[in-house]
């Protein structure tokens, strides 16, 4: 991979934890303090998205299934509310 391919998974992947760990906790994407930072987090990773590997389409939702399937054993909120995170970032 190049460094620009590399440094675009991994804004993706973080962005992805964050934002779905976060909704799970109860935030949502809004306008004001926490709720502007989680929108401002899940459109930094759909930009990188869109720029590095074309992507017109929403995809951040999609990828929630495989980031529980990872984590959930650790973390089994993100079992019971993953689906909510899948809702959530599919709409924004």
């Amino acid at each position: 991979l190049d460094d620009r391919t590399d440094t675009a998974f991994r804004v993706i992947a973080d962005h992805l934890r964050m934002a779905t760990f976060a909704i799970v906790d109860g935030a949502r994407p809004g306008n004001k303090k926490r709720d502007a930072v989680l929108r401002s987090v899940i459109r930094r990773a759909v930009r990188y998205g869109y720029l590095c590997f074309d992507r017109r389409e929403p995809f951040l939702f999609s990828l929630v299934p495989t980031l529980v399937e990872q984590m959930g054993a650790a973390f089994p909120e993100l079992r019971e509310r993953g689906a909510v995170a899948a809702d959530v970032l599919r709409a924004e």
